[in-house]
Order: structure tokens, then C-alpha cells, then sequence
């Protein structure tokens, strides 16, 4: 018999002058249908894939990398280890001094979930826009070694 599963929502919101990347539009919305005058709801949505919730795929980097529904689905989902390491400054890189003394016990997990907290500033400010806390290439080196399957760090994890 099969251990029941917690599934952990991941999604940040899409909403009207979303911020996402600094250099791309914001996002828009626009309420074009409503149930009073047109008898349905309909919204028209414009927004880069680097806004809210979304993914870096390869293709993203590489010219012949793998597109989103390229990817398996269930490459998406395993054992999750959640990494706590709210309250970094702006800018602090995530390296192999903040994550080593949190890998103890994260041996078996499939995926590394970094939760910065970094959600509560979402706003077009320079902190959140330009200056967030990011995943250094030593320390991606180092989840990469711990954890086989995957590495994924979501810096903006609303847990």
C-alpha cells in the first residue's frame, strides 16, 4: 500500500502589474467579460513566462534545451527537502557555508525546496526586482551531490 502524500502548492500569484523579471513589461489583466453584461467571466492575460509562478527550462539557456511540456511530469514532484534560510540579506549569495549545515537528514530527498521568505516583498522595488538572494554555483554543486534526482530552489517559496 502506497503512504499518502502531502502536496505542497508552489504557486506565487498572477495578478495586474505583477512583478516578475525587471527589464520585461509588468503584467496585465484586463476584465473584458463579465457575468452582468456578457453573461460569463473572461479576462485577457499578458505577461512574460518570467512572471509568478513559473520555470526555467533548459530551452530558457540553451537553443536546443528541453521546452516545458518537453519535460515529464512527474519530474516535477518527489521527496522534497525544505531548506530554511529566511532573513538573508539582499544579494547574499546561497553558498556551500549556508546549505552544508542544513543537509543533514536530506539524503533520500529527490528535490531541494529553498524557502528565502523572499514572497513577502513581491513589489516593483529594486530589493525584490534586482536584489534577491540567490543560488551560487558551488552550492548548486553541493545539492546537486546530496540530492541525485533534482535540484530545484524556489526562492520565493509562500510556506
Amino acid at each position: 500500500m502506497r503512504k499518502p502524500v502531502k502536496l505542497y502548492d508552489l504557486s506565487q500569484p498572477l495578478f495586474h502589474n505583477c512583478p516578475g523579471w525587471a527589464e520585461y513589461k509588468p503584467a496585465r489583466i484586463n476584465h473584458d467579460y463579465n457575468i452582468a453584461v456578457h453573461g460569463f467571466n473572461a479576462e485577457y492575460i499578458a505577461c512574460n513566462t518570467h512572471t509568478a509562478t513559473h520555470l526555467d527550462v533548459p530551452y530558457h539557456f540553451f537553443e536546443d534545451g528541453k521546452t516545458v511540456e518537453q519535460i515529464p511530469l512527474d519530474g516535477y514532484a518527489g521527496e522534497a527537502a525544505f531548506l530554511d534560510l529566511r532573513g538573508l540579506d539582499p544579494d547574499t549569495p546561497i553558498g556551500i557555508d549556508l546549505l552544508e549545515p542544513l543537509m543533514t537528514g536530506i539524503e533520500g530527498a529527490e528535490i531541494a525546496i529553498i524557502n528565502t521568505g523572499w514572497w513577502k516583498k513581491a513589489a516593483w522595488t529594486h530589493e525584490y526586482v534586482h536584489a534577491w538572494p540567490y543560488l551560487d554555483g558551488p552550492g548548486a554543486e553541493l545539492l546537486a551531490i546530496v540530492i541525485a534526482t533534482a535540484v530545484t530552489a524556489l526562492l520565493q517559496l509562500p510556506v
